[in-house]
């Protein structure tokens, strides 16, 4: 794996953690439950990305929500669509960045 896309790795990561604070800190239209796995999550550093790896995290680390499938794909769904716009916003941004270190690198 090169730097750019650690970096990005990274980022995407960091984004996505970021998002499920923003959903907490913003959205008041949570229900309890909700609300209440979302701050179980915000204390996690590596949240999956993927919603396959999201439900096996959720059933083993978690274990007293795995039950609550209907939850889980709730809260999935919140942290998917804040997640998304977080990932393209700081992807656009690298992006960016990349482009105008190999301009000035070629020149």
């Amino acid at each position: 794996m090169n730097s750019s896309n650690f970096v990005l790795g990274e980022k995407k990561q960091q984004s996505w953690f970021e998002a499920v604070q923003n959903i907490l800190n913003t959205d008041d239209s949570l229900k309890h439950d909700e609300r209440e796995l979302l701050e179980v999550l915000s204390s996690q550093e590596n949240l999956p990305r993927k919603k396959g790896k999201f439900l096996n995290f959720i059933a083993n680390a978690h274990r007293g929500y795995a039950r609550r499938q209907e939850l889980i794909e709730r809260v999935w769904n919140i942290i998917e669509k804040a997640g998304k716009a977080a990932i393209g916003k700081y992807t656009f941004i690298l992006s960016f960045e990349l482009k105008v270190r190999y301009v000035r690198y070629v020149k």
